[in-house]
């Protein structure tokens, strides 16, 4: 099966370009701003319904930061997520969960996490590293690589793990997480402005860049 078959397949067709050159590419900032370029699209369309009150839940939880705190917060999570339905905030309730675990699993004088605007921004930026990874991920793309012997398993996680750390470390998705909390069903929701890499023919050719 062709490299570019393998994505088309797999792959939802908007993210499709982003999957290929995140998972091909070695140039990380090439990586890096087709992600946030296809992330600013993506949560235009719908936001992240319910992230305002997981964010509330979180920093209520950093008020009493006790293990009867974290047992409460994590059915207020669970609740908020079940009523909303929704991929989204099921990503987004798993941001806080690690956050607010992180939280009460530290020393009450050095929390990692410890006002409500990082607070706010961790989940935030958390949420939109995992939706990436969501989209431009799949078992069934892991095990076609694999079977193809284009990218092993090990290797394949591996290459997530990377792209979790480009984007949790670049400062435009920092701008994009603050955007998200301010408007979580999108509306007026605009995308931090992305300067993408210009590419040779040959190379966007390779890529097949149609989204």
């Amino acid at each position: 099966m062709p490299d570019q078959d393998i994505y088309n397949r797999h792959i939802p067709r908007n993210w499709q370009t982003a999957a290929r050159i995140a998972f091909t590419s070695p140039d990380d900032e090439l990586v890096k701003q087709t992600l946030l370029r296809a992330l600013g699209k993506e949560v235009k369309q719908g936001g992240c319904p319910g992230i305002d009150e997981i964010v509330v839940s979180a920093r209520d939880f950093v008020e009493c930061s006790t293990i009867v705190g974290y047992q409460e917060i994590t059915r207020r999570l669970d609740r908020i997520t079940r009523r909303y339905a929704n991929e989204r905030t099921y990503l987004a309730r798993e941001a806080a969960r690690k956050i607010v675990l992180d939280i009460s699993m530290s020393p009450s004088s050095t929390p990692p996490v410890h006002d409500e605007r990082r607070i706010e921004l961790a989940i935030s930026k958390a949420f939109l590293a995992e939706l990436a990874i969501s989209k431009i991920s799949s078992l069934a793309l892991a095990a076609t690589l694999a079977k193809q012997q284009v990218m092993s398993a090990y290797e394949y996680v591996k290459r997530q793990e990377r792209i979790l750390n480009l984007l949790n470390n670049c400062p435009e998705i920092e701008i994009l997480a603050q955007r998200l909390v301010n408007a979580p069903q999108g509306h007026g929701l605009r995308a931090p402005r992305v300067a993408i890499t210009k590419l040779s023919t040959e190379e966007s050719a390779s890529y097949q860049l149609t989204e």
